[in-house]
Formats: structure tokens, sequence, C-alpha cells
């Protein structure tokens, strides 16, 4: 359970058991991510579909991708506090070693034929993104 406080690791061992029956899910996945995250960061999973070009109603780059299918891909976004102090290379540095275990958190907890794109990133906790 490394980079887990305390605390968080008697959380995921209370919470695992009935976790567990739910894996593969997108609840599993979300619920994971959460305690594998800073706390107070803004866990997003884009898993619908995209309609495809519909002339009229697409929006490139919203909701329609003009490139190779790819069936079971889910997107997730996480947008956590910046750290309150600290240079620009610590920041560069923790927000890769997030991002990381995130990385390892999804290929943990996502179905096998699944592929996964990770958005994560650090916000000002004024931004609105």
């Amino acid at each position: 359970m490394d980079g887990l406080s305390l605390a968080q690791q008697h959380q995921l061992l209370a919470e695992i058991v009935p976790l567990y029956a739910k894996r593969g899910t997108k609840t599993y996945l979300a619920r994971l991510l959460e305690l594998f995250n800073p706390d107070g960061a803004e866990i997003v999973i884009q898993d619908h579909a995209l309609p495809g070009l519909v002339v009229g109603q697409a929006k490139i780059g919203i909701d329609t991708w003009l490139e190779a299918d790819r069936p079971f891909c889910f997107e997730v976004k996480v947008r956590a506090p910046k750290p309150p102090q600290g240079n620009t290379e610590e920041e560069i540095q923790l927000q890769g070693e997030w991002r990381e275990r995130a990385r390892r958190v999804i290929d943990l907890a996502k179905p096998a034929h699944t592929t996964c794109d990770l958005d994560w990133a650090f916000v000002d906790v004024t931004d609105h993104d």
C-alpha cells in the first residue's frame, strides 16, 4: 500500500471486501482512485461511447473524434489541488509520481479488454477547468 497514510490504509482494508465484489466497474475504479489520489482531487470517468459523426450535430473534439475506432476505451480525468508551496520542478516531479500511481490503480482495476487515457494535473483551487 505504497504511498497511503495509515488512515487511508485502514479505510481501504475496511472497504476492500465489499468493494472487490464490484471489480471491473466504474464504481470500483472511482473508489480506488479516490483512495490513491490527493485529498480534494476531482475524478471524472468518461466511459460513454461517442455517437460518431452526425452531420449538423457533431462537435469535433467534444463528442466526435476523427480517428481510428477505439472500442472499450475510456478516459479518467483527475484534477488535484496544487500543493501550497513548491517550485515548478518539484511540482512536475510530484505530478509525475501521482500520475504513475493513478496509472497503476487504473491498470489494476480496469477490465482486461479495455484501454484508458489518463489526464492528470494539479490546478489552483480557484480554477474551474
